[in-house]
């Protein structure tokens, strides 16, 4: 996708010591490809920080969607990946209140599927009523 959609190519991914990356598939596609794969030290997460903060992030978010819209659980995959598209899409102090999608199209140009509308998940309604129809303590 990144080759096709954002017309650049994965020179490095960098990942912990975890197992799911030394995959005999995984490895010999990188290697195909021309990916370097880089991992940190071992027994060392403090330099896996960012990139366990960003999963604690988009976990976080998955879960407030799913208790929020009431979604049952084995609907987290859509959680996951609407948590994703919020958050590439909500503005971050880290990048001076920019929003990564913005970042990102400094360094590429995007395709058009990711200026698609906002979608709904699982959001609570409540329908309008005009004054004159509700009291004040209605909802």
């Amino acid at each position: 996708m990144i080759v096709t959609q954002f017309n650049t190519c994965i020179k490095v991914i960098r990942s912990d010591n975890g197992g799911e990356y030394f995959k005999k598939e995984l490895m010999e596609f990188m290697n195909s490809k021309g990916i370097l794969h880089q991992t940190t030290c071992p027994y060392s997460p403090q330099h896996n920080r960012v990139a366990e903060r960003k999963n604690r992030h988009i976990l976080e978010v998955t879960r407030s969607l799913l208790i929020d819209g009431n979604v049952p659980p084995h609907l987290w995959g859509e959680a996951m990946n609407s948590a994703v598209y919020l958050i590439n899409r909500t503005p971050s102090s880290v990048l001076n209140f920019r929003r990564p999608l913005d970042v990102l199209s400094d360094h590429c140009v995007l395709p058009s599927i990711v200026h698609l509308l906002p979608r709904v998940f699982g959001c609570v309604i409540y329908v309008h009523l005009h004054p004159h129809q509700r009291t004040k303590f209605e909802e």
